[in-house]
């Protein structure tokens, strides 16, 4: 990519389904999780084997329980 820079790219997709109804809810939780997430770091800054980056990443769950739906973007610079 140029100046030291790598890009890196991740998704995540997970499934969730319990065996039997949660008690207060009457009702089985079934789950799907996407997440997805964007970096680049740049490689030739380095202190003790470790480089500066940028970070976002997105989150979706999609819960049959309303109480576990949950949608997030987060940036991280480390």
């Amino acid at each position: 990519m140029g100046w030291g820079l790598r890009p890196q790219i991740r998704i995540d997709l997970a499934r969730q389904i319990n065996d039997g109804p949660l008690a207060p809810f009457a009702k089985r939780r079934q789950d799907l999780l996407l997440e997805g997430s964007l970096s680049i770091y740049k490689r030739d800054w380095n202190v003790e084997g470790f480089a500066p980056s940028v970070s976002v990443t997105a989150t979706r769950n999609s819960s049959a329980l309303p109480l576990y739906d949950e949608r997030r973007l987060r940036g991280r610079c480390a």
